[in-house]
């Protein structure tokens, strides 16, 4: 387990050295260079984060045991291909199309099988791996939307939209009516995984378990309101805040006040079902 998470810390610090020198060779066309810039910080900040986990794990003996593994293939493809952009800077021959295939090839190196089973294995145990693979797969979607305004990256974006996410995102809906709970998986299937709870209590139990992506809870509640909940949540994990919208029949001057005050997006029953899917996308979507 150490070696191959120390293979990946070293393979995502050596990406982001390869990709900041694209930049600059390809520094004449802004947008192109200020992506592959992009890409080079995206890497660096993988590099960081497996660096802590490395760092929290060395030595330990209580990690579970892979029944997957990064192969040598997967590890010599990575190197080849970092090197061929290396070489093609030096050469002065290194073209976009180039660039584009040997980038993908560096994706697909680093969202092969093994590689999502090791994140998916220890990000239970480790926030930062919880972190990295959020990070993982925005990075992904990154890729393919840069790759999708150009035309001539047609046969890239084919190759890479075929890798595995490493992350499927997962949302929960707190509430007590079943209709509502029904409707909100209706509506936001084709968005993640959605999960339920219809307290304040079991909800918080449930994100104490896992990461959501985003969470939509009513307000009043039986055992535990939406109100306490979000209080008890953001309390254990402060950065939760983010990822919190309301959608609630009660809206009196204390409640509004207090979503205010926190800056919690909310809608108040009814609402149209294409607001409802916006609000939930723009918590999807935005910095984890």
């Amino acid at each position: 387990m150490e070696k191959i998470i120390e293979w990946l810390v070293n393979a995502e610090g050596r990406t982001s050295l390869v990709y900041n020198k694209a930049a600059d060779y390809f520094q004449a066309d802004e947008e192109f260079s200020a992506f592959i810039r992009q890409l080079a910080r995206e890497e660096n900040v993988h590099h960081t984060l497996l660096a802590q986990v490395y760092d929290t794990i060395k030595g330990r003996k209580d990690l579970p045991e892979l029944i997957a593994t990064i192969s040598d293939a997967t590890m010599k493809e990575l190197d080849e291909s970092l090197a061929g952009i290396e070489n093609g800077i030096e050469a002065g021959t290194l073209t976009k199309s180039g660039l584009a295939d040997c980038m993908v090839t560096i994706e697909l190196c680093e969202c092969n099988d093994a590689f999502a089973y090791i994140l998916e294995t220890m990000k239970s145990r480790f926030t930062a791996f919880r972190t990295a693979a959020i990070n993982i797969h925005m990075h992904k979607i990154a890729v393919v939307r840069f790759l999708n305004s150009y035309d001539e990256f047609k046969t890239q974006l084919e190759r890479i939209t075929h890798f595995p996410d490493i992350w499927k995102e997962k949302i929960l809906v707190v509430d007590d009516e079943q209709d509502i709970i029904d409707v909100m998986r209706g509506i936001l299937s084709n968005d993640g995984i959605i999960e339920t709870a219809t307290n304040g209590k079991r909800a918080l139990e449930k994100v104490r378990e896992k990461y959501y992506a985003a969470i939509i809870s009513d307000v009043n509640m039986p055992v535990m309101d939406g109100i306490d909940f979000y209080k008890s949540a953001a309390e254990l994990y402060p950065s939760i805040r983010r990822r919190f919208m309301f959608f609630t029949g009660r809206l009196d001057h204390e409640t509004t006040d207090f979503f205010t005050a926190h800056n919690i997006p909310y809608l108040q029953k009814p609402s149209h079902l294409k607001d409802i899917r916006m609000m939930v996308r723009d918590i999807l979507t935005a910095t984890p």
